[in-house]
């Protein structure tokens, strides 16, 4: 996956996947993360530095009965939790409630979810309303990628259920309904119809992001 925001730099990211299925490791243009499945409840994933492989930090995920992420502890090279993220499922599979804490202070989003996509969702901090979230898609556009509405890495196996369709508009509001952020994005397929190219473009600053993909 290659992003680039505004012709700015590339961003590269490389997902290796293991006999299963399962995601082995994540490349970015310094870091690789990799991914040790210890058990059936338990994924430890741990960022090294490329330049010199040293150790950034360790990721401790438990995993529900369905290999789902229920939660994430970051933990930095002497073993201090810095940050803590837990999710919530439905009994279809999808997120509906994702939390984070720095111990301090606290994060929350709610999303709801209509006929397999994430159509809204609300965020609280430190458990006062700070916005909502308003997410449009396509519906001719099956969602053949990996990316889900609420997981850390690009994985249907890890974050349950991706939206059924492409989203192609994005908007978000602040606690006075004043619009912050609105996205349109439009897709390139290929012929079996996985996105292989996208441009995001935001409708208030008049910028765009473009991410490209490729398959195996």
């Amino acid at each position: 996956m290659i992003y680039s925001y505004d012709n700015g730099p590339a961003e590269i990211s490389e997902y290796s996947y293991d006999g299963q299925g399962r995601i082995s490791s994540v490349k970015s243009n310094t870091i690789n993360s990799s991914f040790d499945y210890v058990s059936k409840t338990l994924l430890v994933v741990s960022e090294r530095k490329i330049a010199d492989n040293s150790l950034t930090r360790t990721i401790v995920c438990g995993l529900n009965d369905k290999g789902y992420i229920i939660k994430m502890e970051f933990k930095n090279p002497d073993g201090l939790i810095t940050y803590t993220y837990e999710f919530t499922y439905d009994g279809n599979g999808y997120v509906v409630s994702k939390k984070g804490s720095n111990g301090s202070s606290g994060f929350q989003e709610d999303f709801v979810i209509v006929d397999g996509n994430a159509v809204s969702s609300k965020a609280y901090f430190n458990g006062k309303f700070t916005y909502d979230r308003l997410y449009y898609f396509d519906k001719t556009k099956e969602n053949k990628t990996t990316m889900t509405h609420a997981g850390y890495w690009y994985s249907t196996k890890l974050f349950g259920k991706a939206s059924r369709n492409l989203g192609n508009e994005y908007k978000e509001f602040d606690i006075n309904n004043s619009l912050k952020w609105h996205l349109q994005t439009v897709y390139e397929l290929d012929a079996l119809g996985y996105p292989v190219k996208w441009t995001t473009n935001n409708m208030l600053t008049k910028k765009s992001g473009i991410t490209t993909l490729s398959f195996q």
